[in-house]
């Protein structure tokens, strides 16, 4: 019995050591992003898979997953340059408050502020001018700032797109995440459920300052929505009476490489 044992912890350990690693990842975050929110939005691994949130994607199916035959060569091809030389930060917003995109290599990161996949789609949509009047007057704008970008972070941002754009296989993680973080404005709020796992629940991990991360099986999405759709007007969760914001996330596979091994919400 010990020894299948210490043969199952073997095969584990290196099962888990076999797990490819990334080498080219696109994460958005900031207020805007409703869908996804803080789940990158394309990862490239060393053995070829590449996952990303599709161009069509919708709230039950938003990432494809396939595979390229050359991981190193489609990195290149969308990062073709030497990054330190283009430090950053880089902005195309017209407006404050935005969400802002990180580009992380294995050596190094550029972070580029506002909705640049908003910006390329109303670029290529030849009915951008039956868009609602916010969503047109605001990629208008922000594509004026794209100009301002150098020529090689632009093309960089249009190689992601296109990868966006191509199909794939529907694909989502095994879990996902509920981020809570404090809540510190006035407001009623809604039970957390009591048979959920909460703040100091075993599964639950200590994030940055007070937020925690609760891990749920992917099963339990639809459950997650219309709990976080019931909380009107951005209202907080209650956590033993504690007033908490939850968010829900989708980890990908080794994320904690592009976040050198730490919690970053």
């Amino acid at each position: 019995m010990t020894r299948w044992l210490l043969v199952w912890l073997m095969l584990s350990v290196a099962g888990i050591a076999a797990e490819p690693k990334p080498i080219l990842v696109a994460q958005v975050f900031g207020p805007l992003r409703i869908d996804a929110h803080d789940s990158p939005t394309l990862a490239l691994y060393e053995d070829g898979t590449l996952i990303y949130l599709h161009d069509e994607r919708t709230a039950v199916d938003p990432f494809y997953r396939r595979n390229v035959p050359d991981a190193a060569l489609l990195a290149k091809e969308i990062i073709p340059f030497d990054m330190a030389k283009f430090p950053g930060p880089y902005s195309t917003a017209s407006a404050t408050c935005q969400i802002y995109t990180v580009l992380w290599t294995t050596t190094h990161r550029i972070i580029v502020e506002g909705d640049w996949q908003r910006i390329l789609k109303w670029k290529r949509d030849p009915k951008r001018d039956e868009w609602n009047q916010w969503d047109r007057e605001h990629a208008a704008a922000d594509a004026k700032e794209w100009e301002s970008l150098p020529n090689e972070i632009q093309r960089a941002l249009v190689k992601l797109d296109e990868q966006c754009q191509m199909k794939g296989e529907p694909w989502l993680p095994a879990t996902i995440e509920v981020v809570v973080t404090p809540y510190t404005t006035e407001g009623e709020g809604v039970p957390w459920p009591a048979e959920w796992p909460g703040l100091h629940a075993k599964e639950t991990r200590q994030g940055q300052g007070r937020s925690r991360i609760i891990p749920f099986p992917v099963r339990a999405l639809p459950a997650v929505r219309r709990f976080l759709s019931s909380l009107k007007g951005n209202a907080p969760a209650l956590f033993e009476g504690e007033k908490m914001l939850p968010y829900y996330r989708y980890p990908l596979p080794q994320e904690k490489n592009w976040w050198d091994g730490k919690e970053p919400y």
